[in-house]
């Protein structure tokens, strides 16, 4: 009894203190830590509802491995999605007090990649919400960061358009949603499919080469206490025991001028959280297992891919 009343009470416990804010920037990471706006008025339960409890999946059940040849032209030593095809770029949503970060990432690469290829002329948001409500019985509670559960779905039953069925933010009193028929007006679900997906699994130069010339994957990533500080900058572990688990869309990557080769990551706290609602993260050392398990769409661009249901 004792433990759990002391389980609850840290749970209650503010996300952010400015004694751990001292303590993390005494170690003087190579990034800017702050009070982030979204996080500072959030408790650690509420913090622990955003995040997963799963570690990704390494062999997912679907998925191809990707095929970039080597006899292509050299990977660019920067590449940004946002400034190569920003017509394409969705915007950064907020997914609240809820672990669906695994959908919205899925449906953004899904998104992105039909965009690059032509198939959509402009950014085009897919619905995470159908994904949330018929991949998984769980809702905000599903705790799944296996982009491979999404992918599976996206895959062999395919997704709206997000202006069908649109995101649900979670409350106390609904948590998960019944599977849609019909889109939120009532009128006929038009499916969209992609042809499969792909994956690069602990391959940090096959990784680069799949964003430059094949587009954003989705990422897992670990979540360490100090990230919950981040504010700016080339983000590494510096501090603090995992919390969860997100998932993200890496979009681009680079090299400072001091020489720290990064990801460019798109994050789900809001477009007012961090770099514009992105990340920027230490790469090639796998920094808190961010390139083991990364996934992308197949698209062909000659083939129909919208379905009436």
């Amino acid at each position: 009894m004792r433990f759990l009343v002391l389980l609850i009470a840290s749970l209650a416990e503010p996300l952010l203190t400015q004694a751990e804010l001292r303590q993390i920037q005494a170690l003087a990471p190579t990034w800017k830590a702050g009070i982030p706006e979204r996080l500072k008025s959030l408790t650690k339960s509420d913090f622990k509802r955003m995040l997963s409890a799963d570690s990704p999946r390494t062999q997912p059940s679907m998925v191809r491995p990707i095929h970039v040849p080597e006899s292509e032209d050299p990977a660019p030593d920067h590449f940004d999605f946002r400034e190569e095809y920003p017509q394409c770029i969705t915007e950064v949503i907020d997914i609240g007090l809820c672990s669906s970060s695994w959908a919205h990432s899925a449906v953004d690469a899904f998104s992105h990649r039909r965009c690059l290829t032509g198939l959509d002329q402009e950014a085009t948001r897919y619905s995470a919400q159908y994904i949330l409500s018929c991949a998984s019985t769980n809702g905000c509670f599903g705790f799944s960061t296996q982009g491979d559960i999404a992918w599976d779905f996206i895959a062999t039953t395919g997704v709206p358009l997000e202006s069908c069925v649109k995101y649900t933010d979670y409350n106390e009193t609904q948590s998960s949603w019944p599977c849609p028929s019909v889109c939120n007006d009532n009128s006929f679900l038009e499916i969209y499919k992609p042809d499969g997906y792909e994956g690069v699994g602990f391959n940090s130069e096959r990784l680069k080469r799949a964003v430059a010339f094949r587009g954003p994957m989705q990422a897992m990533f670990a979540v360490y206490e100090d990230f919950t500080y981040y504010l700016e900058g080339i983000y590494s572990h510096t501090y603090g025991n995992r919390a969860g688990f997100l998932s993200v869309e890496i979009v681009g990557y680079g090299t400072s001028d001091e020489g720290q080769d990064y990801w460019i990551v798109k994050n789900y706290w809001g477009p007012d959280w961090g770099e514009d609602g992105y990340f920027r993260i230490v790469r090639g050392q796998d920094e808190c297992q961010i390139e083991e398990a990364t996934y992308g769409a197949i698209i062909n661009s000659d083939k129909p891919s919208t379905i009436a249901k």
